[in-house]
């Protein structure tokens, strides 16, 4: 399968997934954040400094450290491959993992570690550094550490010249189309507006869903948002959600905005009407299967195409 970015429709938008260790504010509470963060060591220039002479000497001395690691769809197993790799390098260090759903799950427990003791790294969302930073409670990374590492990779977690946390991957997002389908039906990909709509009308009247889609998530509703916002508003304004949250913008009367939701609402015109019901892997199934031309998300659904795919879930599978 080949992911196909339409133009003009989206452009491409980045979520970046970063890993951080916390402070010596570790019991600091605060409000909820929206993602993953930090943890408790005295600072993580020592929690860093003490991975690293553990792995010299002679490493006879034990290292036990916890993780917090808020996972999305494509992350399960990435605690497997960190092992590995640990054991290879550092093997008197050892990692206790908790695994949460960053979605739903990652949030509460960060509300309870932040009043019992937050663990010593904690794996989440590149933006989690934003919130959990001016709390004091994320411990900063010594500069000894940084040069390896991209100067990319250090960009979105870093405030006030302060690096908190390694962005450690990048997932794009864009739309997917069924390749089958549109040559089936002699479909180029959209450049234009109209030549979308043209692709929509002529799916509706062969009974063809346009769009895929999984609003039951809540997060994929406002995945795809931010995806349409960062094309017509952050880019334009980078500094467009400080000025929201002074009261200088509204998304009610911002035209660029109000755009972004024109285009959440061509999605919801344009899908099944089960969509708050159907979830992530069906969605994507319906993809494969040749029930819908196209789906607005990123690259964390390519795993399900390939899945389903291979388990052969139809005689008439398609290519994308």
């Amino acid at each position: 399968m080949k992911k196909k970015i339409i133009s003009l429709i989206l452009g491409t938008a980045m979520v970046v997934s970063a890993l951080t260790g916390c402070g010596g504010g570790g019991n600091t509470a605060g409000d909820s954040a929206p993602a993953e963060t930090p943890a408790p060591a005295e600072s993580s220039e020592e929690t860093a400094g003490e991975a690293e002479n553990a792995g010299g000497g002679d490493g006879s001395e034990s290292v036990t450290l916890t993780v917090l690691a808020g996972q999305s769809t494509t992350d399960a197993g990435i605690e497997d491959m960190i092992d590995e790799t640990l054991a290879a390098q550092y093997p008197n260090i050892t990692l206790e993992w908790e695994c949460v759903d960053w979605g739903n799950d990652f949030q509460p427990k960060m509300q309870q570690y932040m009043q019992s003791g937050l663990p010593d790294i904690m794996i989440g969302k590149a933006q989690d550094v934003a919130t959990y930073a001016p709390q004091g409670i994320l411990g900063e990374i010594d500069a000894t550490y940084l040069d390896r590492g991209l100067d990319a990779a250090r960009e979105n977690v870093t405030i006030d010249g302060k690096t908190y946390g390694l962005v450690y991957n990048a997932l794009y997002q864009g739309v997917y189309y069924n390749k089958t389908m549109f040559a089936e039906n002699g479909w180029e990909v959209p450049k234009t507006q109209e030549d979308l709509q043209a692709i929509i009308d002529d799916c509706k009247a062969k009974g063809i869903t346009p769009f895929a889609s999984h609003m039951v998530d809540t997060w994929s509703i406002g995945n795809v948002t931010m995806q349409f916002m960062m094309n017509d508003v952050f880019n334009n304004d980078p500094q467009w959600g400080d000025k929201f949250r002074a009261g200088e913008v509204s998304f009610s009367d911002d035209k660029a905005a109000q755009t972004a939701y024109q285009y959440n609402k061509l999605i919801f015109d344009n899908t099944y009407p089960e969509t708050f019901s159907t979830e992530q892997t069906d969605c994507d199934a319906k993809m494969v299967l040749g029930e819908a031309a196209m789906k607005v998300s990123g690259s964390w659904s390519i795993q399900n195409f390939l899945d389903i795919d291979y388990c052969g879930m139809a005689s008439g599978r398609r290519k994308f």
